[in-house]
């Protein structure tokens, strides 16, 4: 790999003007559910942190729900797309693993607030039983077993 995937990793969005509160509000929502729990925050928390009228969060979300699931579909999707990278990548299989271990640490390490979200939070929280949340949850083991059975073939 001639560039780190671990460069690439989007911890937070590169937003549009318009886009900026909504993401004001995210990177909030995972402080304020990574400090209080998912089920221990209130809307008007994530609006304090985020420096906004407690209404405002209601314009870019519905609820408390969808907030937590756009950090998961968002946060998640990103990070499984730089996985994806390596595993489709020429490297060999130790560098493969070396990579998306890289990548799981540098990701702890620069953002443990959303890491704490996504593997306390979400393993918590019911919604991520349904069959969907587990199967997308599972790509990232998927993802190392292609690469180990590619270096076994």
């Amino acid at each position: 790999m001639s560039r780190s995937p671990v460069a690439e990793l989007p911890m937070k969005a590169d937003p549009a003007p318009r886009g900026r509160k909504r993401e004001r509000i995210l990177e909030a929502a995972i402080r304020v559910f990574a400090r209080r729990g998912y089920h221990g925050a209130r809307v008007s928390d994530i609006a304090a942190e985020a420096g906004i009228a407690y209404g405002l969060v209601y314009h870019y979300f519905k609820n408390k729900d969808e907030l937590l699931d756009t950090v998961f579909e968002e946060r998640w999707g990103a990070f499984l797309e730089i996985v994806d990278r390596i595993v489709a990548g020429p490297s060999p299989t130790a560098e493969k693993l070396r990579a998306v271990a890289a990548l799981i640490l540098f990701a702890y390490r620069r953002q443990p607030d959303w890491v704490k979200v996504l593997v306390f939070e979400i393993g918590r929280t019911s919604r991520f039983s349904e069959p969907e949340q587990i199967r997308t949850v599972g790509r990232l083991f998927q993802a190392v077993a292609r690469i180990v059975r590619a270096g076994n073939g």
